[in-house]
């Protein structure tokens, strides 16, 4: 039995791998400094937001089960992106 990944659009995925290609250019060549790493932190956690309600809310896929493993993928995008957020804003107010 084959599993075949019908999708309604590709726009969502494409989406993401935009999503990581640009989040890996602005690692590679903003890393260590201070300014930018805020820049960088808050561009995932805004994106990891985006891509959660794209994939959660709007599914692209037409099975089930392929839209919730992309929905699992994506809330873990997003969690890790949200405390990315907490930790940096803690680390500004206890610097401050």
């Amino acid at each position: 039995m084959f599993i075949v990944f019908i999708r309604t659009n590709a726009r969502y995925t494409t989406f993401v791998l935009i999503y990581q290609t640009f989040a890996a250019i602005l690692f590679n060549f903003l890393h260590g400094t201070e300014d930018y790493d805020k820049l960088f932190i808050f561009y995932i956690g805004g994106s990891g937001f985006i891509i959660f309600c794209m994939f959660y809310y709007i599914s692209p896929f037409t099975k089930e089960a392929v839209s919730y493993i992309w929905a699992y993928g994506s809330a873990l995008n997003l969690w890790t992106g949200i405390m990315l957020v907490f930790a940096d804003v803690h680390i500004f107010f206890l610097i401050k």
